[in-house]
């Protein structure tokens, strides 16, 4: 029988009904917000399959009193099944370790790798070494860290409109996320974790949930509101927060500055160090390989230095300073080559004519 990464088969099943991934489990409506020059009829002309269908039971649907005075801001829930375009699956364009992905469907979870299709409804687990990119229609990107696992919710892409539509849970782990900017587009990403969610326009972030469900936030372009318990925070690019279960979001501070690294190439090993940088209680380090750009390995170290054995190739060290909180700061690149580690020497005359010896020395000991 299959088993998930790390779970028995009774525990998938649990993981199943935990997820809400039922087969019978229904996409949820796609958000529309108003425009000003926007009318109903038009939204249902753009939108529908069926115009005249949505104009007369959208508003409806929506509790609007007056169809033709709806403000702009104004959000309608259309139908997923009413859509002229059906919302398109994303694809793993990176993979490497132990991927497995639950389909919405139901049966047995499958092994994932590059090219997998993710369809609405789906989700996605790493494993203990597992690093995944998750590419969707728009070419916004999701990477998944080692121990991660995400509920693709909701994701639309209407090629013609410009709508966007997209919500994923982060039920654990920790995830790295682009979202492509779109100016004049109806846009609506959103990331939701167990203590809050994390509302996206056009940014680069990295977002993780730990043991204890605690959100962290570290954005690195653009900006992500944070919102948990009614209160909701604006974290601009350089900054960072924190929400923990049952509390608001701590107000965003200022990233750690990134670490000053010096790298020193050996054959079959790196070697880098670095200043220690000032409030921070250990450094956190990814290793990826190129020119694919997959992660082969992250570490978290209290000192300022670090060395690994690799194979020859070419290498990018990405590190950060971590704080008090946990927080991730400003982040430190370094590309570096390894070259081939040399081959062991081969035995010398000599060192052959000394083995025989202790060989036929050790076999006399042990016939007296």
């Amino acid at each position: 029988m299959f088993k998930a990464i790390g779970l028995p088969v009774l525990q998938v099943c649990l993981l199943w009904a935990w997820l809400g991934l039922a087969p019978q489990a229904k996409a949820e409506d796609l958000l529309y917000t108003f425009r000003p020059g926007d009318s109903l009829w038009k939204v249902c002309e753009q939108y529908a399959r069926d115009p005249h269908a949505c104009w007369q039971e959208l508003a409806q649907r929506n509790g609007i009193a007056s169809p033709r005075a709806i403000p702009a801001g104004a959000r309608l829930r259309i139908p997923s099944e009413w859509l002229k375009q059906q919302p398109q699956p994303a694809r793993v364009t990176r993979a490497r370790g132990e991927l497995l992905v639950y389909r919405k469907a139901g049966g047995e979870p499958e092994f994932a790798g590059e090219d997998t299709l993710i369809e609405l409804g789906d989700a996605l687990e790493t494993g203990h070494d597992g690093f995944a990119r998750v590419t969707f229609a728009d070419d916004s990107w999701l990477e998944f860290r080692p121990d991660s696992l995400v509920v693709f919710d909701r994701y639309s892409r209407f090629r013609e409109s410009g709508m966007v539509d997209s919500s994923l849970r982060l039920e654990r782990g920790r995830i790295r996320t682009w979202v492509r900017p779109r100016r004049g587009e109806s846009q609506r990403f959103i990331i939701n974790t167990p203590s809050a969610a994390a509302a996206v326009r056009g940014t680069e972030f990295d977002l993780s949930v730990d043991a204890t469900d605690t959100l962290r936030n570290e954005v690195q372009s653009g900006q992500v509101e944070v919102q948990a318990q009614g209160v909701a925070r604006t974290v601009p690019a350089g900054y960072a927060s924190l929400a923990r279960p049952g509390e608001p979001p701590l107000e965003p501070v200022r990233q750690l500055p990134a670490p000053a690294l010096t790298g020193e190439p050996l054959p079959g090993s790196l070697a880098i160090q670095w200043p220690p940088v000032a409030d921070a209680r250990a450094y956190r380090l990814e290793l990826y390989q190129l020119p694919e750009q997959v992660m082969v390995g992250q570490y978290r170290v209290e000192q300022t230095a670090w060395q690994a054995q690799l194979e020859q190739g070419e290498y990018q060290v990405l590190a950060r300073a971590e704080d008090s909180n946990g927080l991730r700061g400003e982040e430190a690149v370094l590309a570096v080559t390894v070259q081939a580690a040399p081959p062991a020497p081969e035995p010398s005359e000599r060192d052959w004519r000394g083995l025989i010896l202790f060989l036929g020395g050790a076999a006399l000991l042990l016939s007296l």
